[in-house]
């Protein structure tokens, strides 16, 4: 019996081991890292489009159990472009098998992320480095929802974690950057049918972020703690014991979020600052400012906490409340001479945006009190949402230099100046905004004298040598008819500087300012309002971003009714400066000694809700300068004189200068405002004389404009260049006689009404110099016509016509034009103008001088191109001592006709009328003079270059009338053979009234501005 039990425990024994032997070599087989890898890369191919590495992986079941444990070790996503955007150096996960054997129940124990990367990136154009990375797939809703419930039914998980990650999130566009490093959350607790809840630690060693390039958070650490529970039944998420703290601020709450079957979220939360006493408001005092700022003997409580209650979705947002206040506060540091005996302030607001109730920001108490120091005050803020009213009473006597009295600062520090304030204030927005200064009570003074404050920590100084300022109400006034002024009020600097180390710094030499209000005669009168100002010197910088400077500006303004609606507002203004200079990161203006006069009238009706004001006056400058990347040359005006009001403008005298080209401008554009604000159409009629105008630079601007905007590259070397911006080659528009880079269709807007006469002395056009231009151009319906068309140029002698210009799309446009060429080089025609040869492509065999009548009209492709089945045109030309066919091709005919002069290839002179259409060249029969021949031909040449031309002998040595059939291409063999003649009678060009039928179909749609 016992051998037989043996037997059988060794039987089960060998079986066991032989099951699990084959186990261990299933799984080593099944989970085998290069087959996980593959399995894994294969699935991400179908949902990525880009890549999945993982360098190594592993899974294990015997060593973990019960749990099964997965191990995915340098794993790496990158998208098309190969860049990576998340990676991490472990992934490992630990599932309670048994669990999910039992119950069906997926239970992570354990999941753990070291050291993630994710990276979100934006350009300037919109483009994010994710976009394009998941494959959409064609998937029921319902499955999706089906499959969702059914793991989340089943999930649940104890401990999740995430060690040592870096987060980097930065839109170029939007001016945007957030990089989060050495971040760490762990979360505790469990999920699973019913709901989830736990406890959650959030760790970030450094947050950076910054907004449209100014730092609003660097380098700061932060921490969240929160206990929190959710219930999927009601949808119910309770949060308790959170605690947020960045930098050296900690916040608390609790509260409680319901998530709606609607989308919306209903809040009921309650928040506060986490200080205790003023002690730990002290500390956060950075240490470079006063060092061990906590130490200081305290006195007084201190409160901040507020809630957040309400529903939010679409149409409802939560209302915000909260109060902060210190009371019977003290400050006493050891071993200083002085304290701070009273400290108090009562700060509340309430904000609604839904507007049911009033939204307000009130400072109730405000109370600073010892040694050399003396501060009161209160204000509030209401109706913010609607007309928000100011109230506010400060009162302020602060010696700075005793504040060394009271705290210990740092060295490096320095404070001193005098600061001396009694002010009181009401007004509300209305009354501004109407221009009812009537209704402004303000009252008081204030003073700071030889104020310094550096800290060198925050690279911060300001330095104010003296500023004074009053202001009151109800005062006297014996200029006035009334002896009175309802308001008045003046302000006076000297020498004010203020550098802070974001880059910021602001200097002025001298400020003085006034204003002051009249009592109303007529309540049914606006007040008036007068105010002037003068700057000696101002300069303004930001970083490598702005720069602002100014010279002797002089300021008038007033504001007073309109003599015939006494109840709207008139401003006038009178400025002048003698010079400004304006830099906006690589756009730069500067203006010379300007001069303007500017009247602003309220419109009696408000536009939405707003007023709108109307501008007029003139403008007068000596000069001004611009140079900007979005149009890259440099622009420049003398002697200016600009009149603008409600129509438009007027230009009286306007020179100005772009690049190379140099414009004078008169005459005025109108109907602005109505064109602005109602898009109806603005007309102009103007009168423009140029000297010399290089429009291959102005062409090549444009293209460059455009490739700045695309061009990272180029971005980046303008970026380089600082201050040397309007010097850079690659950048700045210089002579060229590139075409290609600025033939493309440009639309004309349709709201446009334009008539200009166009004088100009001196144009370069690709390769060709023009002179005496002179033109109407007439800018209608989205086209451009001109009329009048006169000039010469180095290839022609005069040419005259008119043309017609439209683009109906930017991939279609049309072209006609009606022009008489006199006295023309053809070989340098063809080199000037290159769309001839798809005109006339005969011309190509012609040399010597021809006057030209041309009238055609084509569509135009994107690059405007001439689009050859669209072609339309009729042609004449007439010349002397032409080359009409090419050597070879003339010697053989030579030959056979025995010419007198077999080496002198030449045309002593030619007639002929030429028709296009339907790409083909129809040559009307014409007569010509050469050797001792006269000839009659005609024929037919195709776009192609092929041709089928005749020519007959009208007056040879040959005693019998013959004619010569011609084929073939002008880029290949021709073929030749004796013929009847066909012309016999004719004296001169035929087929006159067929090209003169074209051209005045042709002149007609271009007199109309008619579109083919």
């Amino acid at each position: 019996m016992k051998r037989i039990l043996i037997k059988v425990f060794l039987w089960i024994a060998g079986i066991a081991a032989a099951i699990v032997i084959a186990a261990v070599i299933g799984i080593n087989i099944v989970f085998k890292p290069s087959v996980i890898i593959g399995a894994a890369e294969d699935i991400a191919s179908e949902y990525i489009n880009g890549t999945l590495s993982i360098k190594d992986a592993e899974v294990s079941l015997f060593s973990t159990f019960p749990h099964l444990a997965f191990r995915l070790d340098s794993v790496a996503i990158g998208n098309a472009d190969g860049e990576t955007l998340a990676s991490t150096d472990r992934i490992a996960v630990a599932v309670n098998i048994k669990k999910y054997l039992s119950d069906k129940r997926i239970v992570i124990e354990n999941l753990t992320i070291e050291a993630p990367y994710v990276s979100y990136r934006t350009d300037t154009s919109g483009h994010n480095n994710w976009d394009g990375l998941i494959i959409a797939a064609d998937t029921d809703e319902n499955d999706i929802d089906s499959s969702s419930n059914q793991i989340f039914n089943s999930l649940s998980s104890s401990n999740f974690g995430v060690k040592n990650a870096k987060i980097v999130y930065d839109d170029a566009g939007a001016g945007n950057f957030i990089s989060i490093k050495d971040l760490d959350i762990a979360l505790r607790g469990g999920g699973g049918k019913k709901g989830a809840g736990g406890r959650t630690e959030i760790n970030a060693g450094s947050i950076t972020a910054r907004s449209n390039g100014l730092f609003s958070i660097n380098d700061k650490p932060a921490r969240i703690e929160t206990r929190f529970g959710f219930k999927r039944d009601s949808m119910i998420c309770r949060f308790s014991d959170t605690k947020i703290r960045l930098g050296g601020i900690g916040l608390e709450g609790k509260g409680r979020l319901v998530f709606e079957n609607g989308g919306g979220i209903s809040t009921d939360v309650d928040y506060g600052i986490d200080i205790r006493s003023l002690t730990e408001l002290l500390e956060m005092i950075p240490p470079d400012i006063i060092p061990d700022a906590g130490s200081a003997k305290v006195k007084g409580s201190v409160s901040c906490s507020g809630n957040i209650k309400g529903r939010y979705d679409e149409e409802h947002f939560p209302v915000a409340t909260g109060d902060f206040s210190i009371n019977g506060g003290a400050i006493a540091y050891k071993g200083m001479p002085a304290s701070i005996d009273e400290l108090g302030i009562k700060f509340g607001y309430r904000i609604d945006l839904n507007k049911e109730e009033d939204s307000f920001v009130r400072l109730d108490t405000l109370t600073v009190k010892g040694g050399g120091i003396d501060i009161n005050g209160k204000g509030w803020f209401v109706k913010l949402l609607e007309d928000p009213a100011f109230f506010s009473l400060v009162k302020a006597d602060i010696d700075l230099k005793r504040l060394y009295d009271i705290f210990p600062f740092a060295s490096g520090i320095e404070l001193k100046g005098y600061i001396d304030m009694d002010l009181a204030a009401g007004f509300s927005a209305k009354n501004i905004s109407e221009g009812d200064f009537g209704k402004i009570r303000a009252g008081g003074r204030f003073g700071i004298d030889s104020l310094r404050i550096i800290v060198p920590s925050d690279s911060m100084s300001v330095n104010i040598m003296r500023l004074y300022g009053k202001v009151g109400s109800n005062m006297k006034n014996n200029t006035s008819l009334q002896g009175l002024d309802r308001l008045r009020g003046d302000i006076s600097a000297d020498s004010v500087l203020v550098i802070s180390k974001n880059g910021f710094r602001l200097f002025t030499d001298t400020l003085a300012a006034r204003f002051s209000t009249s009592p109303l005669r007529d309540t049914t009168m606006i007040a008036t309002m007068d105010a002037g100002a003068e700057i000696g010197l101002c300069r303004i910088y930001l970083r490598d971003t702005l720069f602002l400077g100014a010279k002797s500006i002089s300021v008038n303004a007033g504001i007073e009714p309109v003599p015939s609606h006494p109840r709207i507002p008139r401003v006038k203004t009178r400025i002048y400066a003698d010079s400004v200079r304006a830099r906006y990161i690589h756009n730069r203006f500067g203006l010379d000694k300007a001069d303007i006069d500017l009247t602003l009238t309220r419109l009696g009706k408000k536009k939405e809700g707003r007023a709108v004001w109307i501008p007029a006056g003139n403008i007068d400058m000596a000069g001004f300068r611009m140079f900007t990347p979005s149009f890259p040359v440099r622009i420049a005006a003398d002697r200016t004189t600009v009149i603008f009001d409600r129509e438009g403008i007027k230009f009286d005298k306007g020179l100005f200068r772009i690049g190379h080209s140099d414009m004078q401008i008169k005459g005025a554009i109108t109907n602005l405002w109505r064109g602005m604000f109602k898009r109806d159409t603005i007309r102009a009629e103007l009168n423009v004389h140029s000297h010399f105008l290089n429009v291959n630079q102005l062409l090549w601007a444009n293209y460059l404009a455009g490739k700045y905007r695309t061009d990272d590259s180029l971005r980046a070397q303008v970026a380089a260049a600082g201050d040397n911006i309007d010097s850079t080659s690659a950048l700045v528009a210089s002579d060229t006689t590139a075409m290609d880079a600025g033939t493309s269709l440009f639309m004309i807007p349709e709201r446009l009404d334009v008539t200009f006469t166009s004088r100009i002395d001196n144009m370069r056009l690709a390769r060709t110099y023009i002179e005496g231009f002179k033109g109407d151009v007439t800018i209608k319906n989205g086209a451009v016509k001109l009329d009048e068309l006169s000039f010469t140029c180095n290839a022609i002698r005069h040419i005259s016509g008119c043309a017609l210009y439209k683009a109906k799309s930017r991939t279609e446009g049309y072209a006609g034009f009606e022009l008489n060429m006199e006295n023309m080089i053809v070989d340098s025609v063809i080199t000037m103008m290159p769309a001839l040869d798809s005109l006339v492509p005969m011309l190509r065999s012609l040399k010597g001088n021809v006057d030209v009548y041309l009238a055609a009209e084509t569509g135009l492709d994107s690059m405007m191109r001439i689009e050859l089945p669209e072609l339309r045109s009729g042609m004449h030309i007439e010349g002397r001592n032409l080359t009409l066919l090419d050597g070879e091709t003339f010697s053989e005919i030579a030959k056979m006709l025995k010419f007198k002069n077999k080496e002198r290839n030449v045309i002593d002179s030619v007639a002929v009328n030429l028709s296009v259409e339907d790409e083909m060249i129809e040559v009307f029969p014409f007569v010509l003079t050469m050797d001792r021949y006269v000839l009659a031909a005609g024929g037919i040449q195709r776009m192609d270059s092929s041709f089928d031309y005749h020519i007959s002998l009208l007056d040879s040595p040959i005693l019998f009338k013959v004619g010569i059939d011609i084929t073939g291409s002008l880029n290949g063999k021709m073929k030749y053979k004796i013929a009847k003649a066909r012309y016999k009678d004719i004296t001169k060009a035929t087929r006159r009234s067929r090209i003169d039928s074209t051209a005045l179909d042709i002149r007609f749609n271009i007199d109309n501005m008619r579109i083919r």
